[in-house]
């Protein structure tokens, strides 16, 4: 293997699609796995923004995969530095259940757009006993959500999207652990710096310097990119690149390699990778050099450190309630309040029951009182009924034995204690007088029934006056 290639395992790969998305261009690689060939890489240019139509920009992925033979369907995607913000802060110790609100709570700080409005996500490894360095990246959810629907679009299955230059890194593992990664794309250069495997500072550079090596346009744009590298080294944190490598997408050789290694002081090599059966290390095709690490770190899926698709640091998701659930509980909140309107009717009722109780026991001493006093007098109180005739009710059936008419009327009636009495009245006339009279006769209480006397009275016409005794028994 030559100085500056990257073993890349390909052990348990299969046919996985890398996209390295440009600013008007979209990089493609296919890893067809260690038995089935070599990567296959193109590149396809469009006009206009995605953005506005991802549907329609998917379709026309679809066709451009098709046409140049990719069969790929499960893809990982990468996203420019151009599309990040980007922040290398230092953090202080913290336990990894917390980060995911510090590292929110810093995005508020740093970037100017609401985070509801980005997905975030960082590099590092929290320390929960010392001050940590962590790489804090954003990219606009909007942009995320269009390639995901562009990706669908296309029939790919996206397991991945992340910064591309952090994919080059961790796609090169132990090759790259202390150093520094500079990818070259249409219209701008990513400048990425690690330590200990871990990513410090990235950096998006405006450079156009795709024009062929040995003309002064290319050694004045490729000093002016070191220039660059320069100072994105020199305001790093505390961190010093031991090697670098060279991601070229533009096609311009080793002798870009070798000049950017003179003029920074920092020995720099080609990015190249092992590929097809016999492992041999092969430069990156310049139209796809950023879509190959991508396809070589889907079939490594440990290696992807940053995957804004399951960011570390996402806000808890919200869960939906749905109308079962609402149904449900309305059900038992019906159910609940039925049961404390139970429970309170109930023991308002066993309060009345107890003050009931209380009102008995209360009453019980007249009542015992009461009771002894009937007991103890009831032939006194008995007697008053059971042994002397009633005059109230003998006056009551005599009242009763007169015709409505009012055609008799009673002038004295004398009562006896045995129950004798006499009755003296007047009458309209003698017919009245009989009719009273077999009333009494016919009326079982009275017995002895007898007309004493009934004759004209004086100065009156057809008035009569008479007088019948009798005797009264009471009747059980």
């Amino acid at each position: 293997m030559r100085p500056g290639a990257i073993p890349f395992d390909l052990r348990g790969a299969g046919r996985v699609l890398g996209l390295a998305f440009g600013q008007r261009s979209v990089s493609a690689a296919e890893v067809a796995g260690r038995d089935e060939g070599p990567v296959r890489a193109a590149e396809y240019s469009y006009s206009g923004d995605f953005l506005e139509d991802p549907e329609a920009f998917g379709r026309e992925l679809r066709e451009f995969l098709r046409r140049e033979g990719f069969r790929a369907r499960r893809a990982v995607v990468g996203v420019p530095a151009r599309w990040l913000a980007a922040r290398s802060r230092k953090l202080p110790p913290m336990s990894a259940g917390v980060v995911s609100g510090a590292i929110r709570l810093q995005a508020e700080r740093e970037f100017s757009l609401d985070v509801d409005d980005l997905v975030l996500d960082f590099a590092g490894d929290p320390d929960p006993e010392a001050p940590w360095q962590a790489l804090l990246l954003a990219l606009q959810r909007r942009r995320l959500d269009a390639i995901v629907r562009a990706c669908r679009q296309a029939g790919l299955k996206v397991a991945a999207v992340a910064p591309s230059a952090l994919v080059a890194v961790s796609a090169a593992g132990e090759a790259l652990r202390d150093g520094l990664l500079v990818s070259l794309g249409e219209g701008s250069a990513e400048l990425l710096l690690q330590k200990e495997g871990r990513p410090l500072s990235l950096r998006s550079v405006a450079w156009n310097g795709a024009k062929p090596m040995g003309s002064e346009d290319a050694e004045r744009g490729l000093a002016y990119l070191a220039e660059e590298i320069r100072r994105f080294l020199y305001l790093a944190p505390g961190a010093r690149a031991q090697r670098g490598l060279l991601l070229d997408g533009l096609g311009l050789g080793a002798e870009a390699a070798s000049f950017l290694g003179e003029r920074t002081g920092i020995p720099v090599a080609p990015y190249a990778a092992p590929m097809g059966k016999s492992g041999e290390s092969v430069p990156a095709p310049p139209r796809g050099a950023a879509a190959v690490p991508a396809a070589l770190a889907g079939a490594r899926r440990d290696r992807i450190v940053v995957n804004f698709l399951r960011p570390r640091c996402a806000p808890p998701k919200k869960r939906r309630v749905t109308r079962r659930t609402l149904l449900i509980a309305g059900f038992a909140a019906l159910i609940a309040g039925g049961a404390a309107l139970l429970l309170i009717d109930v023991e308002r009722r066993a309060a009345n029951l107890a003050s009931l109780q209380d009102r008995l026991i209360a009453l019980r001493p007249d009542v015992e009182e009461a009771e002894a006093f009937v007991k103890n007098n009831k032939r006194l109180v008995l007697g008053w009924y059971d042994a002397r005739p009633r005059p109230l009710e003998i006056l009551k059936q005599l009242t009763l034995a007169f015709p409505e008419r009012g055609t008799v009327w009673a002038t004295n009636i004398t009562l006896s204690e045995n129950g004798k009495g006499t009755l003296s009245g007047k009458a309209a006339d003698q017919k009245s007088v009989l009719a009273v009279l077999d009333r009494l006769k016919s009326d079982r209480r009275f017995t002895e029934v007898m007309l004493s006397d009934m004759r004209e009275a004086s100065g009156s016409t057809g008035v009569v006056s008479f007088a019948l005794t009798f005797s009264f028994r009471v009747v059980e």
